[in-house]
């Protein structure tokens, strides 16, 4: 394994499985793209794909529905991180095939 791929499974296993007050079972679904239940859809939706939209409002609502600072916290690295990581590996695979094409190319 790459020192790149070390810190990559790292990475990823202390958000899904490092100490926290959200379970692994929420934080695998949320990480996967899911959500930790009907109260953090609208917020993980704009999290995942406008980040820099979340605003003060957004984190009172969460908190109206019971969910407490550190719980949101661990909620927004969790989805962050995941679909970071669902875009490196996009990025990853289309550098693969980029890659390989220029390998065929090369060959001819």
């Amino acid at each position: 394994m790459s020192r790149y791929a070390e810190v990559v499974k790292w990475f990823r296993d202390s958000v899904l499985h490092g100490d926290a007050r959200l379970s692994p079972t929420v934080r695998r679904v949320v990480f996967e793209g899911g959500d930790a239940g009907t109260d953090t859809s609208a917020f993980l939706a704009k999290l995942r794909q406008h980040a820099y939209k979340i605003t003060d409002a957004d984190v009172a609502a969460l908190r109206a529905h019971g969910w407490n600072d550190e719980t949101i916290y661990e909620l927004t690295v969790t989805a962050a991180v995941g679909q970071g990581m669902r875009r490196l590996d996009l990025g990853l695979a289309a550098l693969h095939t980029a890659q390989a094409r220029e390998t065929t190319k090369a060959g001819k």
